[in-house]
Order: C-alpha cells, then sequence, then structure tokens
C-alpha cells in the first residue's frame, strides 16, 4: 500500500501535505504527491514520488478572467472565480490522480478534492482520508467554529451556520470531483451530501488545540493533530530582515498566505498605520502585510 495525497491547490495546500508526506516516508510507507507541475521542485526536495497534474498554478488562473479581483471580492465571487478555475483544471486533476491511485492505496484529500478521493475509494477500493486546515466542521461551539453565528457561546445556531457554511461551499469544493464521477459513471454529489461526506469520512485536522479547542460534539471519525510544519531545508533570511529581528523584542506576525486583496498598497498601508492595525504599538506598527 501507498500513501497518494492529493495536494491541489496553491502552495500553502502543498507544504503541509509534503510535510505529512516526509513523516510518512520516515515512517517506512511509500509516498506520492499529485499537486500542479510548478510544485515539483518542493515535492522532489523532500524526496517524495511527484504525480503532476498537468498545469501550473499560473498559466491555470491566467485561463479565468480577472481571477484576483474575482478572488479578492468576498465569500461569493472567490467561489465562483475558485469554481471556474478547478473546472478548466478537472480534466488534467482527473488524470493525474486516475494514474496515480491503485487498488489499496491510502488517499488523503484536502477539501478541494476529497470528493475526488471518496470517488476513487468507491471504484478503485481505496481508502479516502480528509485533511482539513482549518476547523470546517460544524459545532455548537463558537470558539471551535469556521462559521459561528455566536462565536463566544454554545449555540445549535452555530452548528446550523457550519452547516449552511459548509453547503454553500459545495459547489466548489466538488468541481474536479464532479468531473471524475462523470468519467467513473458515478452520481455526482450534491450540497447535502458533501455536508454528510465532510462529518464521515476519517478526517485529519491539522490545526492546534490552543487555536480550535475540541468541542465535544465532532464527529469521532475526527482527529485533530495540530499544525504540520517542514522546516527543511534551512533558509537563510536576507540581511535586513535578520537586522530588523535583531533591533529589538520579538515582533508579532500575521500571515495570510495567499489571501487576496483588491488593492494591497492600500492594505500594506493600513497594516502600517499606528493606532489602527497596531493599537499604537511601535513594534507591531513596524508589521508588514503582503499578498502574492
Amino acid at each position: 500500500m501507498k500513501v497518494v495525497l492529493l495536494a491541489l491547490g496553491s502552495r500553502g495546500d502543498v507544504k503541509p501535505m509534503v510535510a505529512l508526506g516526509k513523516a510518512l516516508q520516515a515512517a517506512g510507507k511509500p509516498v506520492m504527491v499529485v499537486a500542479l507541475r510548478n510544485f515539483a521542485p518542493l515535492v522532489e526536495a523532500a524526496g517524495l514520488s511527484f504525480m503532476p497534474i498537468d498545469r501550473s498554478l499560473d498559466e491555470s488562473l491566467d485561463a479565468v478572467p480577472g481571477s484576483a479581483l474575482k478572488i479578492a471580492g468576498g465569500a461569493w465571487s472567490y467561489t465562483r472565480a475558485v469554481s471556474a478555475w478547478l473546472a478548466g483544471n478537472a480534466p488534467q486533476v482527473a488524470a493525474a490522480e486516475m494514474a496515480a491511485v491503485e487498488p489499496g492505496d491510502l488517499v488523503v484529500a484536502g477539501s478541494l478534492s476529497i470528493d475526488d478521493a471518496v470517488a476513487l475509494q468507491e471504484v478503485r477500493g481505496c481508502l479516502a482520508v480528509g485533511v482539513s486546515m482549518s476547523p470546517a466542521l460544524p459545532t455548537a461551539f463558537g470558539p471551535s467554529a469556521l462559521v459561528a453565528l455566536r462565536p463566544q457561546a454554545r449555540s445549535r445556531l452555530n452548528r446550523w451556520a457550519g452547516r449552511a457554511g459548509i453547503a454553500s461551499g459545495a459547489s466548489m469544493c466538488t468541481t474536479t470531483g464532479s468531473h471524475l464521477r462523470d468519467q467513473l459513471n458515478l452520481p455526482r454529489t450534491r450540497a447535502q451530501g458533501f455536508v454528510q461526506l465532510l462529518q464521515t469520512v476519517p478526517t485529519l485536522l491539522a490545526t492546534s488545540p490552543l487555536v480550535a479547542p475540541p468541542p465535544g460534539d465532532w464527529p469521532g471519525s475526527l482527529c485533530q493533530t495540530g499544525f504540520w510544519f517542514d522546516d527543511s531545508p534551512a533558509w537563510d533570511p536576507p540581511a535586513d530582515l535578520t537586522e530588523f529581528l535583531a533591533a529589538g523584542d520579538p515582533p508579532v506576525f500575521i500571515g495570510f498566505g495567499s489571501m487576496a486583496s483588491a488593492d494591497p498598497r492600500a492594505d500594506d498601508d493600513a497594516g502600517r498605520a499606528p493606532g489602527r492595525a497596531s493599537g499604537g504599538d511601535p513594534a507591531i506598527a513596524r508589521l508588514r502585510l503582503g499578498w502574492r
């Protein structure tokens, strides 16, 4: 049995999977990563087998007109833009998944490809396991809910909001799965079916319990592991960053990954303005927020 990691998405989706793959390989498991072809150096530097999706991130985003502004335009606009991006990649994604997965494999998939993994489980006899980088499963406990109407309380409304949030993103998260299911002559997964899928498939939650305390009403199929990090290879920071870090007390850093912004310069200015983002603390006022 080998472990196939479906790492569809940007670098933030791929790098934690690479960390998981290295740990699995160190435990004696053969590992193959399925990701867009431009992530080959990241995967291969970790010593893992690579099955490329025959598209690059940049070329596939460029194929969606106005993708950057649409992704930055709010939840509905984001869902539509990412769905269009995934639809453009779906044939290549399905081809790579079909080539990588064999009967008996363990298929570990992120939220954008868990529907694909479950479809392969039905046809190929593999075992599907989901990965969530955030506490997306519904819970009544507001502090551990990704979507909550009462974020500081325990309420049935929070569980309802969590289910509604998953259902609203189902069309995006089943885009490549729908293409694969059509090829495999399987029924497509609808919104409520996707909500049920996420609550029943075995899932690894790669979030610290200090960030999302286990609420007690997550399903028994979920295992919270904490964040996945890979600190190798060693990285030498630029001289100006080294000087900045040595100049005073350790700063607070908040990273937004690949979150898009329609006006990053304005957002950066807001982040630097004392009293707005920093509360007047001169150390935090030096924080720079950047988006790619």
